[in-house]
C-alpha cells in the first residue's frame, strides 16, 4: 500500500549512511533492552523474564538498532496487556541467533499476522503508532535477518527474530623458514 512504500522510502533515506556495526554478544543487547523498557514503562505491571542460552551468540550488528527492535517487541506485548513477557535467546545450527519475545497478552486477531508488519497497522489505536513492527522488520532485514510472528491468538503472541552469527575469522600466518 502507498503508506508502506512512503515509509520504506523514508527509512531507506534515513539509512542512506550505513549504521556503524561491530560484533557484540547479543545477550548484552537483550539485557540493555529489558532495562530500557523497565525505565521507559515504569507503570507496566508486566513481569519481563530473560531466558538466555549459555552458548555464545556474537552478532555483527548495530547494537542500538537491535536493542530498538527488542524494545518495540516488548512494548507491543505491554500494549497487549501481557502479565508475563519472556525474552528468549537460543542458537540454531551454530549459525543463527534466535531471539523470541513471548507474551500471554491478548494476541492479534486474524488476519493481523500477515499485515502486522505494514506501516500504520495497529491493534492499539489509543497507544500505538503502527510503526513498531515495520521499523523492526526494516532493521532486522538490514542486518541480514528475518522476523516473523510465530503465534498470535487469545493466549498471547510469539515473535521470532533470527540474526546470523558473526563468522569467526581465522588468520593463518605464513611460517618463517
Amino acid at each position: 500500500n502507498r503508506c508502506t512504500r512512503i515509509l520504506r522510502s523514508m527509512l531507506a533515506f534515513a539509512r542512506a549512511e550505513s549504521s556503524e556495526r561491530w560484533t557484540e554478544e547479543i545477550k548484552a543487547v537483550l539485557r540493555r533492552a529489558v532495562r530500557a523498557i523497565e525505565i521507559e514503562e515504569p507503570e507496566s505491571e508486566a513481569e519481563i523474564v530473560l531466558s538466555l542460552t549459555k552458548e555464545h551468540a556474537v552478532v555483527l550488528m548495530s547494537p542500538i538498532e537491535i536493542e530498538q527492535v527488542v524494545i518495540n517487541l516488548i512494548r507491543n506485548a505491554i500494549q497487549a496487556e501481557a502479565s508475563v513477557i519472556v525474552v528468549g535467546l537460543t542458537v540454531a545450527d551454530d549459525s543463527v541467533a534466535q531471539i523470541t519475545v513471548s507474551d500471554d497478552g491478548k494476541g492479534m486477531e486474524d488476519p493481523v499476522p500477515g499485515s502486522a508488519f505494514e506501516a500504520f497497522y495497529t491493534t492499539h489505536p489509543d497507544s500505538g503508532s503502527g510503526l513498531g513492527l515495520t521499523i523492526a522488520r526494516e532493521i532486522v532485514e538490514d542486518h541480514g535477518g528475518e522476523i516473523s510472528i510465530v503465534k498470535s491468538d487469545s493466549e498471547g503472541s510469539v515473535v521470532r527474530v533470527e540474526l546470523p552469527l558473526a563468522q569467526s575469522q581465522v588468520l593463518v600466518l605464513p611460517q618463517r623458514s
